[in-house]
């Protein structure tokens, strides 16, 4: 039976739906415990604001930050509206310490600072949590906690002087002071759980190669080691980067032509690597069932929700290594936490410790600088390092410059890209073009038919069976050069609507025939992962007209999709669209569905009016797209102003446990 409260209290629970404060979710979610009829009213509100802070990617209700910061609570949109203030400021009238002491005197209801017991929510110190959030973080933590003290008896184990001898051979001398892809490998050659993170083009798919290499030459009998990402694109483009680096270590280092094989080949992702159950629930591989793994390595790690990273480190064995490889100023997860943001907090001030810079120098022979060490070192900083150099955009990169001056909130920024707008003619990497109206499809359209001419006119030459397999790789190839990238999926300049409008275009230039959904040429994504196919959420795909395909010899509609290969790089997949998991077409991407993925040139647009989820990160991850030339579409600068001002704040508790 669902619980009635009083009807002030009912009218309180509709005033704050209204304000957008809860969701039908969170007071539906109190009305079905019965243990919630003992608490006095006021006090269930923060327990709905525990569950309604998930939707803002929150893990827990932080009282001291809510009652410090209230309206970091609110969705980003509500966050002027007064009505919503003045409803926080009822809310949080009393004292954190005096509402966490409150809320702890009801056991049957709220466990108090431990995740044992069947109770719906947890207290932990002044963090509200929902139960399955709280254990998902306390398995984290733990982990994190344990390997930090294996690692103990791990550096006793190695020889400092053969780890020394195979850095030097891998890393040989350079004009830096501190070669960071170096002290990446001497930390996580001597750690369980290490953290890899830097700006594109800071190497770190080079770096755990090298990693890889120095494991290997310490090993006695190999490594079993794997290689995920959180999305099928994301794992895709790791096992390019692979297959790309790996000639020039094999010409840099023949040396070590003998451990080159025994490196693996492919990345998969993170849910195949725990293979789910058909039934949905669970994953075969978890604490009772181990991964058969002695390392794994996960990229793109920015993307880790908590729940996901949570599954994971339950299924590793006690003597398996956990590297992540990431990009701590990306957009984080879809689902609750910013896992990988809130471990390397620290990351661009260092914070060693004096017993890690002298294990680290022991290892390397460089000393680290005094900036780089702390007077009171936080123990979760000893596992991570930042690469800093990017190799990708040098001093004067546009590219390399604009995405720094975003990350960093820089107020420049705005003169910067206002001035290359006015000087058009400007040869530079980093472009701004301004649109004249509210409905950017038309101009868009017609600025983007240069950049899609050489994708286009491939199209223009008849696909025939035998030499069908060639001419989808060059498509895919010619796809990668130019990308359009909305920061929305709805409105005027939402993935939605650019799509169509793209599609419409080129139709009526007579450029694309449709027919019904599916054409020749048209790119398509896929939005969910499906087990059946082997494909994975972010896939890319390209419908082409194949002659001879089908049975008869007639022409028939079949689509493309790439797959790494040892041998050749990539391999064609071929699939009949109906045979096809849910997907859109994909001449335009959402920043989010990009992630993982890299473009010869990225154009971002931007909305003509702002929206909540225009973020610092948004802007940062779109940019770091671009491979060599950066575009930016905008119809109004204070569009542009307010994202770069506006950071995603996550609230949990991992390092504070």
């Amino acid at each position: 039976m669902l619980l009635r409260f009083s009807a002030e209290f009912e009218l309180q629970l509709s005033l704050w739906q209204q304000a957008k404060l809860l969701r039908p979710l969170d007071v539906a979610l109190l009305r079905a415990l019965p243990q919630a009829a003992t608490l006095p009213e006021p006090l269930l509100l923060y327990l709905m604001l525990a569950s309604s802070q998930l939707a803002q990617g929150h893990l827990c209700l932080d009282l001291q930050s809510a009652a410090t910061e209230p309206l970091q609570l609110l969705p980003l949109a509500l966050r002027e509206r007064r009505q919503s203030q003045l409803l926080l400021q009822f809310c949080f009238e009393h004292p954190p310490s005096q509402v966490a002491a409150a809320l702890a005197q009801y056991p049957a209801l709220i466990a108090n600072d431990t995740c044992a017991g069947e109770q719906p929510f947890v207290l932990k110190g002044q963090r509200l949590y929902l139960r399955r959030y709280a254990q998902d973080e306390a398995v984290i933590a733990d982990f994190i906690a344990s390997r930090r003290e294996a690692d103990k008896a791990l550096r006793q184990q190695l020889d400092p002087g053969s780890v020394r001898q195979m850095l030097a051979m891998l890393f040989p001398a350079s004009n830096d002071d501190i070669d960071w892809q170096q002290q990446a490998c001497a930390l996580a050659a001597s750690s369980y759980f290490a953290v890899i993170t830097g700006g594109p083009g800071t190497g770190k798919t080079t770096t755990v190669l090298k990693l890889l290499l120095l494991l290997l030459q310490q090993a006695a009998d190999g490594l079993h080691i794997v290689l995920a990402a959180p999305t099928g694109k994301a794992a895709a483009r790791l096992t390019e980067s692979l297959a790309q680096s790996r000639p020039k270590l094999a010409a840099a280092l023949p040396q070590l032509a003998n451990l080159l094989p025994q490196l693996p080949q492919r990345a998969q992702t993170v849910h195949r690597l725990l293979a789910p159950k058909p039934d949905g629930s669970g994953f075969r591989y978890h604490a009772g069932q181990p991964l058969p793994a002695d390392v794994v390595i996960v990229d793109e790690a920015s993307m880790l929700d908590v729940s996901l990273f949570a599954a994971l480190v339950r299924a590793l064995p006690p003597q398996c290594r956990l590297i992540l490889l990431g990009d701590k100023d990306q957009l984080a997860s879809v689902e609750a936490g910013a896992v990988l943001a809130e471990i390397c907090r620290h990351a661009e001030a260092g914070g060693y410790s004096a017993d890690s810079a002298q294990w680290l120098e022991a290892l390397t022979s460089q000393v680290l600088p005094p900036a780089f060490l702390s007077s009171r070192p936080d123990p979760l900083d000893q596992q991570v390092v930042m690469l800093r150099h990017s190799h990708r955009f040098g001093a004067d990169s546009g590219i390399g410059q604009l995405a720094r001056a975003v990350n960093n909130g820089a107020p420049q920024t705005l003169p910067w890209l206002q001035q290359l707008s006015a000087n058009v003619d400007q040869q530079h990497d980093v472009a701004v073009q301004l649109l004249s109206t509210q409905q950017p499809g038309p101009g868009v359209c017609a600025s983007l038919r240069p950049w899609l001419n050489p994708y286009l006119d491939l199209l223009q030459i008849p696909v025939d069976a035998a030499e069908a397999d060639q001419q989808a790789l060059l498509l895919h190839q010619q796809l990668t050069q130019v990308q359009l990238l909305c920061a929305v999926r709805q409105g005027p300049a939402g993935v939605e609507t650019m799509n169509q409008a793209l599609e419409q275009y080129l139709a009526q230039q007579h450029l694309i025939k449709r027919q019904g959904g599916w054409y020749h040429g048209r790119p398509v994504i896929v939005l969910q992962n499906d087990y059946s196919t082997g494909l994975m959420n972010g896939d890319i795909g390209i419908c082409l007209s194949v002659q001879g395909a089908a049975q008869s010899g007639q022409t028939e509609l079949r689509v493309a999709f790439l797959q790494p290969d040892e041998q050749q790089g990539y391999k064609v997949r071929w699939f009949l669209p109906g045979r096809l998991p849910p997907l859109e077409s994909a001449f335009a991407l959402t920043v989010h569905k990009s992630q993982g993925s890299e473009f010869q040139h990225a154009i971002l647009l931007l909305p003509p009016s702002d929206s909540p989820v225009l973020t610092r990160e948004l802007i940062y991850t779109a940019i770091t797209r671009a491979k060599s030339r950066f575009s930016l579409y905008l119809t109004d600068w204070q569009v542009l102003g307010a994202a770069i001002g506006r950071q995603i704040v996550r609230n949990g508790g991992l390092r504070l446990d």
